[in-house]
């Protein structure tokens, strides 16, 4: 009896440790190799070793090949290595319910997630980017998320938007993200964020759409120490997703945003509000402070490449976020007050476009105080809206209210 006894204990401890997750992944033949599929690997991984209290650690030497992955709560993450996109999936079969394509990493009604490393995640989106953005995935995805931490981490060649952030309580800090330009990317959006309460600092963006983007519904948001590059710059607008966080997307709602301390280097925009018809709603509170811009001839050409306008230094949009492809453009219906442009610098070829309607909602209390930007192209216009300034140049830039 006692034989057998200890023949069943020794039979379960080897079932056990026969089922338990690599939790440290490293590259061996099979296995993290650039060569295999580890789906099934990564997957065990993210769903078992949260449960155990382990990080899922990712070495140096991996490069892991996957599909769609989905994250737990109580996770964290650690990317020393490389997380790579697989072959592309189905559109049909990895179709979520909400009607978009699943992400390469998602994380979906989660809390206390962090992903992290010196590592890399690459959305291998040079197999995506022919395809209209509804079938190319986004690369790393928190929905419906809090108490979340991405830390350090570089975020390559998404398909469509990299990094998105629903929910509320997320800091993010330390990343590097790269994908090429918009004609080459299209959509490459590098943080967009529809949250409560986050916090995005000493970040570095070079990308080929929005570099930093603020959607609806989101409050409270602080981004500050940054750098971004090559993109759409610092953004707030366009309302909230209707398929992948519930929109309605004719709703905008922002309140309570502040960029700080950020160079926006050769990018189409410096910090830009724009909406589109027919979007309601309102953004209330929003600080553009102590802001470098830098734009390039070749920033405008990337922009008017794609048939919008050339872009510029400073601005609100109440039309078709900037563009005015014809005489005749509806205008939305987001009221947008409170709006400081305090200490903003630049170099650029247009330095600013205020664009409001007396038809749709009102742009009123916005404020301009020290601002300095040398455009060689041409100054700032002002229409419909109802602003203050303090030492400001070029001339052109001062609203017709002024404040001496």
């Amino acid at each position: 009896m006692k034989l057998l006894l200890l023949l069943l204990l020794r039979g379960a401890r080897c079932s056990n440790s026969l089922a338990s997750p690599i939790c440290e992944l490293t590259r061996q033949t099979g296995l993290c190799d650039a060569n295999s599929d580890d789906t099934d690997a990564l997957q065990a991984a993210l769903d078992q070793c949260p449960l155990q209290g382990r990080s899922i650690v990712i070495q140096h030497d991996a490069d892991c090949t996957t599909q769609p992955l989905n994250i737990r709560s109580n996770t964290d993450l650690v990317v020393e290595g490389a997380i790579r996109a697989g072959a592309p999936w189905n559109s049909n079969s990895a179709l979520r319910s909400d009607g978009d394509i699943a992400p390469l990493v998602q994380a979906r009604s989660v809390t206390n997630v962090t992903v992290r490393g010196s590592g890399t995640m690459d959305g291998n989106g040079a197999m995506w980017w022919h395809k209209i953005k509804p079938h190319r995935p986004r690369l790393l995805v928190f929905l419906h998320a809090s108490a979340v931490h991405v830390q350090n981490i570089t975020l390559l060649n998404s398909a469509f938007w990299t990094l998105l952030l629903h929910g509320r309580d997320f800091t993010v800090s330390g990343i590097r993200i790269r994908a090429p330009d918009s004609i080459v990317a299209p959509n490459s959006d590098g943080i967009d964020i529809a949250a409560d309460h986050v916090h995005i600092h000493d970040v570095d963006i070079q990308n080929g759409d929005d570099s930093i983007c603020i959607k609806s519904p989101s409050a409270n948001v602080l981004v500050e120490r940054s750098t971004v590059a090559r993109g759409n710059g610092l953004v707030v607008g366009t309302a909230a997703d209707q398929h992948t966080w519930g929109g309605p997307f004719e709703t905008a709602n922002v309140e309570n945003i502040t960029f700080r301390d950020i160079t926006a280097n050769d990018t189409t925009f410096g910090c830009h509000i724009k909406y589109y018809f027919p979007q309601h709603g309102h953004d209330r509170n929003i600080t553009f402070e102590n802001i470098q811009v830098i734009q390039t001839e070749a920033a405008e050409q990337r922009r008017t490449a794609a048939g919008d306008w050339a872009g510029y230094a400073i601005g609100i949009h109440q039309f078709d976020q900037g563009r005015r492809l014809s005489n005749f453009v509806l205008p939305t219906f987001v009221s947008i007050e409170q709006v400081v442009f305090r200490n903003i610098t630049g170099s650029v070829l247009h330095a600013g476009q205020f664009e409001c309607t007396r038809f749709g909602s009102p742009c009123k209390d916005i404020q301009l105080h020290h601002v300095h930007i040398n455009a060689s192209v041409d100054g700032c216009i002002f229409s419909e809206i109802d602003a203050v300034s303090s030492d400001v140049t070029p001339a052109s830039c001062n609203p017709s209210n002024i404040i001496v």
